[in-house]
């Protein structure tokens, strides 16, 4: 039987088990053993979307933001306090500073009107003058107090509703701030997702690499036990019995095929190392790792 000449190592153990199948023994199916997979468990990651970012950090901020805004309204109700209690004694001020006015002008008045009497000119025109004088003196002054605390208590107003103004405005003075904050922290956010991302991703590749590899472990143990049901199988012949059946000629010939077309070196080294080819080989496998190893050498 002509069998075909191998083109890659793979195609070798191929044509290796048809030979193996034809000369060893009859005909029989081996049925490959159903060995159990394993599947683990993937670790699950969904990426937020940039409205879960931004909620995100808008939640991680927002004590920071609303302790800011607290503070802010405490110093500005603390100022517009001070301001009020300033604007309350502008009143008891005025009033007492007025008392105080009309005392004073009060003796004055009686002042000019005794030494008037002391020199006996009684209530002339001129004593009447001199006396509305000081009135209208202390209603001049009067006058003034009350315009002075009039512009004061008006500056104070505009002070205290400017305040307010301002503790009314807060979330708004502040949105410009918050907002680059919030926007910084999706940056943050962002970047430390990649690393988790990355770390998933690498994490289930892990378990996908075990899992190949064990999947490779059992395709390794069913050509054990395919080759050692072979072998089993293939006991009903003797060696000179295959030899007469041109068994190990056609073995050969087909490692050969296959090796003789790598150079010297890489054939000798290849060969050395393929230990599982002395299954079909037996004792022609020193023999021809001695020749591959002659023609390496002669390179």
């Amino acid at each position: 039987m002509e069998f075909q000449t191998p083109t890659s190592r793979e195609e070798m153990y191929e044509i290796l088990h048809e030979i193996f199948y034809h000369y060893r023994f009859r005909p029989i199916v081996y049925e490959p053993k159903e060995l159990d997979k394993i599947e683990l468990p993937r670790m699950e990651y969904q990426t937020p979307t940039e409205e879960q970012f931004v909620e995100n950090a808008t939640k991680r901020l927002s004590g920071k933001h609303l302790r800011e805004i607290s503070e802010k309204e405490k110093e500005l109700d603390k100022e517009i306090l001070e301001k009020q209690i300033q604007y309350d004694k502008i009143d008891l001020n005025t009033e007492s500073l007025m008392a105080k006015i009309r005392a004073l002008y009060e003796e004055n008045a009686k002042r000019v009107q005794n030494e008037t009497v002391k020199r006996g000119v009684g209530y002339s025109d001129i004593i009447l003058e001199k006396i509305s004088n000081v009135y209208l003196e202390r209603d001049e002054k009067i006058l003034s107090l009350l315009t002075s605390a009039s512009q004061e208590k008006t500056a104070l107003e505009s002070q205290i509703n400017a305040l307010k103004a301002q503790k009314n405005g807060l979330n708004e003075f502040f949105a410009p701030v918050h907002a680059k904050e919030i926007e910084q922290m999706v940056i943050e956010l962002k970047e430390n997702e990649q690393k988790v991302s990355r770390e998933v991703f690498e994490y289930n590749n892990e378990l996908f690499r075990k899992e190949q590899t064990y999947a490779n472990s059992l395709i390794s143990q069913n050509a054990h036990l395919e080759l050692s049901y072979i072998e089993i199988r293939s006991k009903g012949y003797s060696k000179d019995e295959l030899i007469e059946m041109g068994y190990y000629n056609a073995v050969m010939k087909c490692v050969n095929d296959y090796y003789g077309t790598l150079n010297a070196v890489t054939a000798y080294n290849e060969f050395s190392q393929d230990t599982k080819v002395i299954v079909y080989l037996e004792d022609y496998y020193e023999e021809m790792l001695y020749l591959y190893k002659i023609r390496a050498n002669a390179t």
